[in-house]
Formats: structure tokens, sequence, C-alpha cells
């Protein structure tokens, strides 16, 4: 709720509107849609983040990191965006870190290694793969090589791991993302 208004979800509005004339609502796409753009470009690691309460430092930890990675795709002559995804009944879109075109490869970044980090890697992985297409290679980006356990779990989904080297990057699955 903001300043009196009620924001409502697409799925509200169909229930309401099912409710009201007693007849579903035309149907629009039933499959999220992903469309591609370009790598984000804003130079800004923080930022301020005002609540009523107090005014916080917000970071964006993984905006180097992705840069820096792409970087080095694109050394490489590989092609890199990212995608906006709208899912189903949303008002709000997803947006995924990297698309690697060249390759068909999407990328999620995480700035830190650990197990709540891989988690959420996978999850976001999961929610951009499906529209992404079926073939699409999937890894997570870290700023470190994880702990032997977290890449087993990567892998028990399918998912490769690329962390910073001495080189440049490194990858567990025989250099296909570097």
């Amino acid at each position: 709720m903001q300043k009196g208004h009620v924001a409502l979800q697409d799925w509200q509005y169909r229930r309401a509107y099912t409710l009201i004339t007693g007849e579903p609502p035309e149907e629009g796409p039933r499959r999220p849609q992903a469309t591609r753009l370009p790598i984000e470009q804003g130079e800004v690691e923080g930022y301020e983040v005002a609540t009523r309460e107090t005014v916080r430092r917000a970071s964006r930890k993984e905006w180097r990191l992705v840069s820096d990675y792409c970087a080095f795709l694109e050394a490489c002559g590989d092609v890199v965006e990212r995608t906006k995804v709208m899912p189903i009944d949303s008002a709000h879109p997803l947006y995924s870190d990297i698309l690697n075109v060249t390759r068909d490869q999407l990328i999620e970044a995480k700035a830190g290694t650990s197990r709540s980090e891989i988690r959420m890697a996978i999850g976001q992985i999961a929610d951009y793969g499906r529209c992404v297409g079926p073939d699409t290679r999937e890894a997570g980006l870290l700023e470190a090589k994880p702990h032997p356990d977290l890449i087993d779990l990567l892998d028990t989904q399918g998912i490769a791991a690329i962390w910073r080297s001495q080189t440049g990057f490194t990858d567990n699955a025989d250099g296909i993302f570097t």
C-alpha cells in the first residue's frame, strides 16, 4: 500500500475480474517472457537506501566481478548480454547477470562463496534458465573457488562453477566457460 493505493499483481486482477463478472478474462501469454538486454553498465558499487527510520549504504558487490568476467569473455571474442525475464502474472521483471550468446551460457554472479549464496545462485539460475532455452549451459560466477562440497552441490544441479584465478578465470567444466 502506497499513499492510499493498493498495488495488485496481475493474477489478483484476473481473480477480481472473474469474481465481479462471473467470467474469466482473456488469457495472455502463459510462459514467462524473456528478452535480451545489454550488460548493466552502472559503475556504481554502492548507493544510499533511505527508509523511514534510517539511511543505509547498500552495495552491488557483484558488479565488479560481472564487469571483469564480461571483459575477459569479450577479449576472447564472445558476445555477452543479460536476460530480462517477465514472470507470468508479475508486474516486476527479473534480470540475469550474464548470457553468453556466443556459447549459449547463462551465468549468475555471487560475490561470496557461502552456502546461502550458492543456494541463491541455484534458485536464480533455475528461475531464469527455464526461459532462456533447453540447451543453455549454466554456471555460477564466484569471486573465489568454493568449498568442494558446494562445487558438488552445483554439479548435482547441472551447474558449473567459475571463479577468479591468477590467469583471469577458471571453471570446473573443462574450460567451456573460460
